[in-house]
């Protein structure tokens, strides 16, 4: 009995971490880090890198 709830308990921490939302933000930071690389190196490619994050903010937004 003490083993079924010992692996309850395992399951039942498996499933409430949150470590996806985590991977999310990080994977963003690191598109902002890139992005801020590129404008330093090359100013001219505002007005595009400003089309890619808008059409990211738009897939992004809740509906």
């Amino acid at each position: 009995m003490l083993s079924l709830y010992a692996k309850y308990l395992d399951l039942k921490t498996k499933l409430t971490r949150e470590e996806e939302g985590q991977t999310v933000i990080e994977y963003a930071l690191l598109l902002v880090l890139i992005a801020l690389a590129l404008l330093a190196a090359n100013p001219n490619i505002t007005s595009q890198l400003s089309a890619v994050f808008s059409r990211v903010t738009s897939g992004l937004a809740i509906t």
